[in-house]
């Protein structure tokens, strides 16, 4: 499987939090995006947890190790926050959205063409990935509206 493929049935956000400060940051794509490995659609949309209920999930191993791969990132750096989980409604399917944390005390050096931002630096990007930034902060760091 080609994990640039548009028709992945599922997407990342790849974050780092310092466990002493709690500085949040997410990998950026080339292409300026933070959901792993492609953008999401035109038009998609964030569901909420009424909406999302029903929705079948596949299991992300094998998809997360793919994309280190195609990073070029040790997949043993990578682990998978099993109490979170988005689900965005797009045009051709609804997909899941899985949070990846970096497991060690600093974060690796983006790959070529990457970079880290933090949450003042979203402007730059679509409205659903601001959204996605807003509700992966809130649950990291235990805000509710």
């Amino acid at each position: 499987m080609n994990v640039n493929s548009d028709s992945l049935p599922l997407r990342f956000v790849i974050h780092h939090i310092h466990p002493t400060s709690a500085r949040l940051r997410f990998l950026l794509s080339p292409l300026t995006h933070i959901v792993w490995p492609t953008a999401l659609p035109k038009l998609s949309e964030l569901l909420d947890a009424r909406d999302s209920q029903h929705c079948l999930a596949l299991h992300p191993a094998q998809y997360l190790k793919q994309l280190s791969q195609s990073l070029q990132i040790d997949p043993k750096l990578f682990s998978i926050v099993p109490e979170f989980r988005q689900w965005v409604d797009t045009p051709g399917a609804k997909l899941p959205i899985y949070l990846v944390k970096v497991e060690q005390e600093q974060p690796f050096a983006a790959p070529e063409g990457c970079r880290w931002i933090e949450l003042p630096d979203c402007f730059a990007l679509e409205g659903i990935e601001r959204l996605i930034m807003r509700c992966v902060y809130d649950f990291l760091l235990g805000h509710d509206n």
